[in-house]
């Protein structure tokens, strides 16, 4: 990110990243928050925003 020199990142999954603090017995709302908050930290330390999208109802028919 450094190297090109970005102004906004966009990430097409979140439920596709590594949550790098997962414990054994942590949910999936835990999961996702860590990954939320690393992003946020990520955001700031590299001053430009980030943009993460989230597929829902995903495998769920009407």
């Amino acid at each position: 990110m450094q190297k090109n020199k970005l102004d906004i990142l966009g990430i097409d999954g979140i439920t596709y990243l590594t949550d790098e603090r997962y414990k054994k017995g942590d949910n999936r709302t835990t999961m996702l928050t860590n990954i939320s908050e690393d992003l946020i930290s990520l955001s700031i330390e590299l001053k430009i925003p980030i943009i993460v999208v989230v597929q829902s109802n995903r495998g769920r028919s009407k």
